[in-house]
């Protein structure tokens, strides 16, 4: 709650595996009321959006994944803010490894 501002209204989405200690992190986001969104698979299939389809159809307001998924997803041509609603999502969290340096990706906004 403290670390994110996370509250019973909010609708908390990591993308990891159970070995990953981000799943504690998400976990511990029943203590808060709060509603978790899982998704089982790859973050790429059937495409680059998968992961952001799922926000927007989920209504996300607490977005957490990886830095190498946001390297990754930088490669490809899907931009999450010009291809889905996301009005709904306040934070976007990156965790696991170094984000690479502005102007080495493309950015989630245009």
């Amino acid at each position: 709650m403290l670390h994110t501002d996370v509250k019973p209204s909010d609708r908390l989405f990591y993308f990891t595996t159970c070995g990953w200690m981000m799943w504690n992190w998400l976990a511990s986001g029943l203590a808060t009321g709060a509603t978790r969104v899982l998704y089982d698979g790859s973050p790429f299939h059937p495409d680059a959006g998968a992961l952001w389809r799922v926000a927007e159809e989920e209504r996300v307001t607490i977005f957490g994944t990886s830095a190498k998924y946001i390297s990754t997803l930088a490669k490809s041509t899907f931009i999450p803010a010009t291809e889905v609603d996301l009005t709904a999502l306040r934070t976007v969290l990156s965790t696991g490894s170094p984000l690479l340096p502005m102007g080495s990706t493309t950015s989630i906004a245009p």
